[in-house]
């Protein structure tokens, strides 16, 4: 789950600079990783709320919001984020 393309938004949100974040494993913004549940099976549209982690160390509450979009053969898994 690296991060292939990211906004302005998203990376002020971590406090990152866009280009710090994409390459970057989507796990290692999420403060407890291993309680996350990314990575739908099906075509679906899931929205959940975790604790994200910024660059200085500072946690945040996010809403996480992940669907998969099918263009020509591929899937891509897209995954949304904001601040709440």
């Amino acid at each position: 789950h690296h991060i292939l393309e990211c906004n302005e938004a998203l990376a002020k949100i971590f406090g990152f600079e866009e280009a710090e974040l994409k390459g970057k494993n989507f796990m290692e913004l999420f403060a407890n990783p291993d309680k996350c549940k990314l990575g739908l099976k099906e075509n679906l549209e899931v929205t959940w709320e975790t604790i994200g982690l910024c660059k200085n160390g500072q946690t945040i509450d996010i809403e996480v919001q992940e669907r998969n979009i099918q263009e020509y053969k591929e899937i891509y898994h897209i995954i949304s984020i904001r601040d709440i």
